[in-house]
């Protein structure tokens, strides 16, 4: 996947979530350095994603994710949830287009994430990065709503659902 080149002049007009300018470059930069860490998705939630607001800098770190993610052992939870859920938003709250030069390389990255996520799960993984990658992939065969749902929901959430819509419950096979 071609990412854009972090010295291009257009970093510096892609706004955040706070729809303010917000140059994402020194964020990947600490991705490439550093990886992820609570602290780095505090600052990717707080400036990138605020009350269903995104905007073209959200955009432009999606696909710099998927790469990180790619180069990785375990599996990032937030890294699925992140992509999946700035997807989701991104035709809505009248939240910007993604921009024509960032569009290849993130539809190519939301694309690869299922991919990148189904190699791993075969490795064991918690609920939360199940439900991640089931959400991209859900997003990738173009069903939002199961997408928004693989989010949204838990395991007591869906015990409840399928409990109240048939009776189910879990067998100590299903824990």
């Amino acid at each position: 996947m071609k990412l854009m080149p972090l010295d291009d002049s257009r970093w510096a007009t892609y706004s955040g979530g706070y729809r303010s300018p917000y140059n994402v470059v020194p964020l990947i930069h600490r991705l490439n350095d550093e990886g992820t860490s609570g602290d780095f998705w505090e600052v990717v939630w707080n400036e990138l994603h605020h009350q269903g607001d995104v905007g073209e800098a959200s955009y432009a770190l999606v696909p710099y994710l998927a790469d990180h993610q790619s180069r990785r052992r375990e599996l990032d939870e937030q890294l699925f949830q992140f992509c999946v859920i700035v997807e989701l938003q991104q035709p809505e709250n009248s939240n910007p287009p993604i921009p024509p030069e960032l569009e290849l390389s993130y539809s190519m990255a939301m694309r690869q994430l299922p991919v990148i996520g189904t190699e791993h799960l075969r490795r064991g993984s918690s609920e939360a990065v199940v439900m991640g990658v089931a959400a991209a992939t859900a997003l990738a065969g173009g069903h939002r709503v199961l997408a928004r749902a693989y989010i949204e929901f838990g395991r007591v959430d869906a015990v409840d659902y399928l409990h109240n819509l048939n009776g189910f419950t879990p067998s100590p096979a299903d824990e």
